[in-house]
């Protein structure tokens, strides 16, 4: 069952919707868990946050909802973040002020995401494990499957972001019979399979690449698994980032990665040092092997330490985001010249993955130019509570 943390972990504040005549909730009233994002912009709360960062930003979002919305309290009756942790907010006894006209008969879910970041296999998990607990534990009433903020009647928000939303029409976030499709890997990094499971969907409720899936396993054909059998899950872990990456995994640079660029230097260098041609020359020398390191952390394995074995692994991170690669895996290969069977075409996807996340602005050319690295680096700085 699900592990609530007390809002003692975060707040010494009471809670303030019992204050108010009139807020006080029938538990067989409530009817839906509804998801919901801050909207805090195009940063990155996970992969592995430590409580006393979770805690800071909901403090932070409390505040805000007493000084600029006139609340009594944090709107959301619960929060979880990317590693996992589901802590009590507003509470179940009360009213709360997440979404108007629906407080007495829903209760909201604040994920700790930014808006390009999706909730990662341990937020989904926690909170499938929350609306099991609650349906168990005096709320017999709530529906199994979630709608989103902006889908309750009347409202009109973007609120839960596209993301979230995502989660919620793929069945990632109900929580009967069928728990959201496959059960992220435990701690440990194995799961079994069950009987309905495919390998992709294995792969997407655990963040994993399925091509690295596929090879760590000695799969075959990635179409034919059988109940019963055990998969190891690259880089799961109970606090999962989105890239599969952990902590203490990396050597990452000890300070975040200058945004200021400096010319005639190279994103990648082998493994002696020396640098390899043919790169965007926009990246500075110090932090040369940054991008390589990180994607061949999130999980991702090269092929070898030349200029194309980097090129595979670019090819094989950007697989995993870009909405249209999923469905042309093979085009992906080297040496094909389909729609992302060269260079260019693979930096194009990168800059596809980059502006639908909000980072990068510019024309989706295959020239990775300072802007396309800009946004790199700040998406990799988001990342950087993996690393420490």
């Amino acid at each position: 069952m699900a592990t609530i943390l007390s809002r003692t972990r975060w707040t010494t504040t009471q809670k303030g919707f019992p204050r108010i005549s009139g807020r006080l909730l029938d538990p067989a009233d409530i009817e839906e868990l509804v998801p919901h994002w801050p909207a805090a912009g195009n940063r990155t709360y996970g992969p592995r946050p430590t409580l006393a960062e979770t805690a800071a930003a909901i403090r932070a979002w409390r505040r805000m909802h007493i000084d600029r919305n006139g609340w009594a309290d944090l709107g959301y009756p619960f929060v979880i973040d990317q590693a996992g942790r589901t802590l009590d907010g507003a509470g179940t006894t009360h009213a709360a002020a997440h979404a108007g006209g629906h407080n007495f008969r829903t209760f909201g879910v604040l994920f700790i995401v930014g808006n390009g970041e999706r909730p990662s296999a341990a937020a989904r998990a926690a909170f499938r494990s929350l609306g099991r607990h609650l349906k168990a534990n005096g709320f017999p009433n709530l529906r199994t499957t979630p709608r989103d903020h902006g889908r309750l009647p009347g409202e009109s928000t973007a609120c839960a972001g596209p993301l979230v939303r995502g989660d919620v029409d793929a069945a990632r976030l109900s929580f009967g019979t069928s728990t959201g499709g496959t059960t992220p890997a435990a701690s440990g990094g194995t799961y079994t399979v069950q009987a309905g499971d495919t390998l992709s969907a294995i792969a997407d409720a655990n963040d994993a690449s399925l091509a690295v899936l596929v090879k760590r396993n000695g799969i075959s054909n990635a179409d034919l698994i059988r109940a019963g059998q055990e998969l190891t899950i690259p880089g799961s872990s109970a606090a999962s980032s989105n890239d599969g990456t952990r902590a203490g995994d990396t050597t990452w640079p000890g300070r975040p990665l200058p945004q200021v660029f400096l010319a005639r230097s190279n994103p990648f260098r082998s493994t002696a040092g020396a640098p390899l041609d043919n790169w965007p020359q926009a990246v500075p020398a110090s932090h040369s092997g940054a991008l390589f390191e990180y994607i061949r952390r999130a999980g991702f394995t090269p092929t070898s330490t030349t200029k194309w074995g980097h090129e595979e692994l670019l090819r094989q991170w950007v697989q995993a985001r870009h909405p249209a690669a999923a469905r042309q895996r093979n085009v992906l290969r080297h040496g094909n010249n389909g729609a992302f069977g060269n260079p260019a075409s693979i930096w194009a996807a990168v800059q596809v993955v980059l502006a639908g996340e909000g980072l990068y602005s510019g024309a989706a050319d295959g020239q990775p130019g300072p802007a396309t690295w800009w946004a790199l680096t700040q998406r990799m700085n988001g990342n950087r509570n993996a690393y420490q």
